[in-house]
């Protein structure tokens, strides 16, 4: 919803999987390929969360990494198909290729 609620759930079953409160407006939220991480664009930033492993957990999302540098608003992501990097696009018409591990002397290429 407008203020960041959202609830993940498993259609098939019927079921309800996690509620999680990310206090701002999601514009975009993708699952990874492999389906371990899941993303969501949130004003200015990209949050990518671990997805629940098969046994049953208290908190079964964890927040992995919070990704920045774009000047205005995220509106769209994607994947890579092995599922390491996230490509986040804004509306300062900027795209942001991120890593989802940190990898070092990784520096983001932007595409403007």
């Amino acid at each position: 919803d407008d203020e960041g609620s959202v609830l993940l759930a498993n259609v098939k079953r019927r079921v309800v999987v996690a509620h999680l409160n990310l206090k701002q407006r999601v514009a975009d939220a993708k699952f990874s390929p492999d389906g371990k991480w899941v993303a969501f664009a949130i004003g200015r930033l990209v949050q990518v969360w671990a997805t629940p492993a098969l046994e049953r957990s208290f908190t079964p999302f964890a927040l992995h990494h919070t990704l920045g540098g774009h000047g205005e608003d995220v509106i769209c992501l994607n994947w890579s198909a092995d599922s390491l990097f996230i490509c986040s696009g804004g509306r300062d018409m900027t795209v942001i290729v991120h890593s989802v591990h940190s990898l070092p002397g990784y520096k983001p290429p932007s595409l403007t």
